[in-house]
């Protein structure tokens, strides 16, 4: 099936269900596999997979070739200069397109660092982490509006995974979807996550299913990151193994101390001597994010936080989701959902 192009940057697809699978009680890892047309053909393109870097249209060293239909592809690590894809890209292209997810669209037409990507039907789509997808949740015209949720990360063989709690209706809906369902997907869409600037330390602070949307900031930071992460209990505390293995520290706490620490996130990064050299970035329940704002810019460091809100279309025309800043009113869906910590007003 075709892909056109959604408004304000976004991608209107159809996508497969691939997988709906329950990690516990309530929360669910979704895998879809948008719909795409996959024939190779040699036909004067290039796809490499391994880690090459191309100068000038050749392929690097180690650089494995298959060719799509006039297109260039990296997977692994490969690097372009001049438009091509940067350092530590995966990607897959069909017809013609490149797909990036995980680090930002790089200036001058090409990728930014640390991207994967995925292709759909002759588009150009960066996906970065902090960016979301709105997605169809039920197999009927009830409910009508599409439900917002954060990239997790690129899967195998050019899918698209979404880490979600039961939280409502929508969500309910969601989770009854079954394998080979096909749901409609509009995204990305919203402003990423920045990259820390150079000499600070980055420190993540996620609550609850806040990681969904930290998980790739942090894969992308290969080994940088200064984790706190914090939940319910043990068994909400999610990808601990692989959270292990990505960060440079991992600091846990749950409410029943069956995991990690006991207590909140707050409490446990209040054990922590924040300095200005920090550069913070956070995503979780509001009373989180109120406290780690005010740790923060009371540290004399800075920060970005993720924000929820309720959303109706996901592309800024509805205005269903203004918050106040102290820039004035913002669209989460838009000028979010990342916002820096200092531009945050609470009630």
């Amino acid at each position: 099936m075709s892909a056109n192009p959604g408004e304000k940057g976004g991608l209107s697809f159809k996508a497969e269900v691939l997988s709906n699978t329950a990690l516990n009680a309530e929360h669910l890892l979704l895998t879809l596999k948008p719909a795409t047309s996959e024939t190779p053909e040699k036909k004067g393109s290039v796809t490499t997979s391994g880690g090459g870097a191309t100068s000038g249209g050749g392929l690097a060293s180690d650089a494995e070739a298959t060719s799509i239909k006039g297109s260039v592809t990296t997977s692994g690590g490969g690097a372009a200069s001049g438009g091509g894809l940067a350092s530590d890209a995966e990607a897959t292209s069909i017809k013609g397109s490149v797909t990036t997810s995980g680090g930002g669209a790089a200036s001058g037409g090409g990728l930014a660092p640390d991207a994967e990507a995925t292709s759909i039907k002759g588009s150009v789509t960066p996906v970065a982490p902090g960016q979301f997808y709105m997605l169809q949740v039920g197999q009927s015209a009830e409910p009508l509006l599409k439900r917002p949720l954060c990239f997790f990360r690129k899967g195998e063989g050019n899918t698209l995974e979404f880490l979600y709690r039961i939280r409502g209706k929508g969500t309910q809906l969601l989770s009854q979807i079954k394998p080979g369902a096909e749901i409609d997907v509009l995204g990305p869409l919203g402003r990423a996550w920045p990259r820390p600037p150079k000499g600070k330390t980055p420190l993540i602070v996620a609550g609850g299913t806040g990681l969904a949307s930290l998980y790739p900031l942090i894969r992308s930071l290969k080994g940088k990151a200064v984790v706190f992460y914090g939940s319910r209990c043990g068994e909400e505390i999610l990808f601990q193994d692989e959270l292990e293995r990505m960060s440079a520290e991992l600091h846990l706490a749950t409410d029943d101390g069956t995991c990690g620490s006991k207590g909140t996130v707050m409490d446990l990064l209040g054990k922590y001597k924040l300095t200005p050299d920090h550069f913070v970035y956070t995503c979780g329940p509001e009373v989180m994010t109120r406290a780690v704002t005010k740790a923060v810019l009371g540290a004399g460091a800075t920060g970005y936080a993720s924000l929820e809100a309720y959303m109706a279309c996901g592309v800024g025309a509805c205005m269903g989701c203004v918050i106040k800043t102290t820039k004035g009113y913002r669209r989460v869906c838009k000028e979010g959902p990342v916002f820096k910590l200092d531009e945050l007003v609470f009630a």
